[in-house]
């Protein structure tokens, strides 16, 4: 027989399948499930206790700044769903805007003479003299 053959169960001997070991059958968790999950670490409550530094002694003083410390560099290291999406979001906006300005470098010809064009037209002109008409009428009160 080999290894692939098998189902191969490194469980915990004695434990029944589908059965929880810190949580009742209603999902409630049972006393030891509660002081395993609700309450913190025990270095973690050590280090975010608010004792008065001058009470502190200089082991305790060093170790809550040893907690404190990992606890920051670990965080810095972990990276988060929400961290990951928001440089995916600023790397698509990057590449969309380089890709606005790649085109537009590239058809700087055409865009200039589609702007002339443009401004040229005795239609946009009159437009934007009619625009500008109609605000200073609103501004007036006319």
């Amino acid at each position: 027989m080999t290894y692939g053959d098998c189902l191969w169960h490194w469980g915990i001997k004695g434990m029944k399948w589908g059965v929880r070991r810190y949580q009742n059958a209603d999902g409630s968790l049972t006393a030891e499930g509660k002081k395993r999950y609700i309450s913190p670490h025990e270095d973690y409550t050590r280090a975010h206790t608010k004792k008065d530094v001058r009470e502190m002694s200089d082991t305790e003083l060093s170790a809550r700044i040893n907690r404190l410390q990992k606890e920051k560099q670990y965080n810095q290291l972990v990276v988060t769903p929400s961290t990951m999406q928001k440089a995916i979001k600023f790397a698509a906006s990057t590449a969309a805007a380089l890709g606005t300005m790649a085109s537009l470098y590239n058809n700087a010809s055409n865009v200039m003479r589609i702007g002339k064009n443009f401004v040229s037209s005795e239609e946009i002109r009159k437009g934007m003299a009619a625009t500008a008409i109609s605000a200073v009428m609103k501004v007036n009160g006319a």
